[in-house]
């Protein structure tokens, strides 16, 4: 690694254990440090992966958690175990082999990303790649009004005129279901502008490799930031229980 930046960067993409150490590091400039961090994840990032397997089940028999694991306090205990936003598991029960079972888990800033990679590392103990399977990656868009000015329509077509971006960011979708369309709240398309009011990037294939996922998830943010760059999209928030417009 010749630079300060391609250590933070290595950091990044491949161990984020080594986040903590480069913020006590004083020969790296923590405020680019903190930049590219921010770059990486700028907002809630949440992935379905479409496994074969029974996560939350094997989760709870080596943990001894049997007991909790048709509640919801279970998911909150594994996504406390991971420190993560969130983790949701589709019933706790062993599934057959040829079965597509899913897993989602959400980050909400780079503080998570230790958490990711030590989940994205246990994933092969607990499931396995299925032929049929993939993963669908949200980005977050709840801080953007699309309904204000007719903005879904605009990003919609921003989105399919720069559609070959998109594809360039995965391997070759070889799968029927998703049709090469964009659209708002509607399955079965490559991006979906979903009800979540996250972009959903529905053709990546399914692994478990950390590095990987990191990279695409790092592509799809920068296709999501030319989305609100060109189509102008409005941040909001709310303050003292008024709408503030920035």
């Amino acid at each position: 690694m010749n630079t300060k930046a391609d250590k933070i960067k290595y950091a990044i993409f491949h161990n984020p254990n080594l986040i903590p150490i480069l913020k006590k590091d004083t020969s790296i400039n923590q405020g680019m440090l903190k930049r590219l961090l921010k770059k990486t994840v700028p907002c809630r990032i949440g992935i379905e992966f479409e496994l074969s397997g029974s996560f939350g089940y094997s989760f709870a028999k080596e943990h001894n958690l049997a007991r909790r694991s048709f509640s919801n306090e279970f998911n909150e205990d594994i996504a406390k175990y991971y420190n993560v936003h969130e983790i949701n598991c589709d019933g706790f029960c062993p599934y057959k082999a040829e079965d597509i079972y899913e897993v989602r888990i959400s980050i909400c800033d780079y503080r998570q990303l230790r958490g990711l990679y030590k989940f994205m590392q246990d994933l092969p103990r607990y499931c396995k790649l299925h032929e049929n399977g993939g993963i669908h990656i949200h980005v977050d868009l709840s801080d953007y009004d699309l309904n204000m000015n007719h903005k879904y329509e605009e990003a919609i077509q921003y989105a399919t005129d720069n559609l070959d971006k998109v594809e360039s960011i995965f391997p070759k979708y070889t799968g029927t279901y998703n049709k090469r369309k964009v659209a708002h709240n509607e399955k079965g398309t490559y991006i979906n502008f979903s009800r979540l009011h996250t972009m959903e990037f529905r053709i990546a294939p399914l692994t478990f490799d950390y590095n990987t996922l990191i990279t695409w998830i790092s592509k799809c943010v920068a296709f999501r930031n030319e989305v609100i760059s060109n189509c102008r999209l409005v941040k909001e928030y709310k303050k003292k229980e008024k709408l503030i417009i920035i």
